[in-house]
């Protein structure tokens, strides 16, 4: 029997990161009317007010930044169905789910982020079990408790599982509640480093050999 993949959401699987900081740039322009500093997600948290707070001082930018957190999720939540589309992810999970087992999800994320998923993946026909967030557990990656969580709710053992992410730093977490860990470093690896199995891309050929590998 196959691990089974457990995915991360944001530039695990879109380029997350790289689309919010065009949308709190794009706000930033239109409420300005100039050309802003360049909003660098790996200074910066994006959906942060505090980080956007540092980052509107840091430049003398005028802005909400509160207003500009919550401006930006809503925008990428509306954006977020057409870049799983773009990268083919729909398609990408349903070969996931027909050579592995069925899939499922754990992410430092909101109620409404794992509501959207949910949505996404019923009105695409895809098969899931079980989309944990940091929202509803209390605690966020690298902590096992988020992973624990996940795996109480499925009948399979933490062994059987392989996470999927592109925080070395966080997501390797998936490790001390006994799961096993892949790299993703497409998008955006946060300006972390693993030593362990990694991929290059969400492309379903190369994840198969690399569970393979980690099965060994």
């Amino acid at each position: 029997m196959s691990l089974i993949p457990v995915f991360d959401i944001g530039d695990t699987l879109v380029p997350s990161r790289k689309f919010a900081a065009h949308i709190i740039e794009d706000e930033l322009r239109q409420r300005n009317h100039r050309p802003v500093h360049s909003f660098d997600p790996d200074k910066f948290m994006m959906y942060d007010p505090e980080q956007i707070s540092r980052y509107l001082e840091k430049y003398g930018i005028e802005g909400d930044a509160e207003k500009l957190a919550n401006d930006c999720r809503e925008r990428y939540i509306e954006a977020f169905e057409d870049l799983m589309l773009e990268n083919d992810v729909f398609d990408f999970f349903a070969k996931c789910n027909r050579e592995f087992g069925t899939i499922g999800i754990v992410s430092d994320n909101t109620l409404k982020a794992k509501e959207l998923m949910e949505n996404l993946l019923n009105k695409h026909g895809v098969e899931y079990d079980t989309i944990v967030v940091s929202d509803e557990v209390g605690v966020e990656k690298p902590d096992p408790e988020i992973f624990k969580a996940f795996i109480e709710k499925r009948d399979e053992e933490a062994s059987e599982f392989v996470y999927i992410g592109n925080d070395a730093e966080r997501d390797s977490g998936a490790v001390d509640a006994g799961m096993e860990f892949i790299w993703t470093t497409q998008f955006d690896n946060v300006n972390s480093t693993y030593e362990g199995h990694a991929i290059n891309e969400l492309d379903f050929q190369e994840l198969e050999a690399t569970i393979r590998e980690v099965e060994k």
